[in-house]
């Protein structure tokens, strides 16, 4: 992943995220999120309540869509597709903690579940950049 992609993470906490419901359908949700560089991937925190946890809590994955960057001022965006899947350690929690560490005190294990997404496909566009329009992409 190239260096700027990172920094343009680095600089913003909201996202949106899109999941393939249980039936097929798609649902969005603005999301505060966090990410690991190795192995590259996203990490989000919500209620079980939640709609986004549906397909989850249905099945250990599903298809989604990611989101980063969609004001007109910094003129980038990152979006991504891939799978959506509940974690299989505890990894994600430190990870998201370290970026958002208010919400640790918040966190009730009975109800928050942690969810993450891993990128299969992105791409990455500065409108703004020096050069003019610049697009990177897998």
């Amino acid at each position: 992943m190239p260096e700027q992609i990172y920094q343009f993470l680095d600089s913003q906490r909201v996202g949106v995220v899109a999941v393939q419901m249980p039936d097929g359908s798609p649902h969005g949700a603005t999301v505060h999120f966090a990410y690991q560089k190795d192995p590259f991937t996203f990490v989000f925190l919500t209620n079980r309540k939640y709609r986004k946890m549906e397909p989850l809590l249905a099945s250990a994955s599903t298809p989604a869509s990611f989101v980063v960057g969609t004001d007109e001022i910094t003129m980038k965006t990152l979006q991504l597709d891939g799978i959506a899947e509940l974690p299989k350690d505890n990894v994600p929690q430190k990870t998201y903690f370290e970026k958002f560490p208010e919400k640790e005190a918040k966190f009730n294990s009975a109800d928050d579940m942690f969810f993450v997404f891993t990128p299969t496909w992105w791409r990455y566009t500065d409108y703004k950049a020096p050069e003019g329009m610049r697009v990177l992409t897998i």
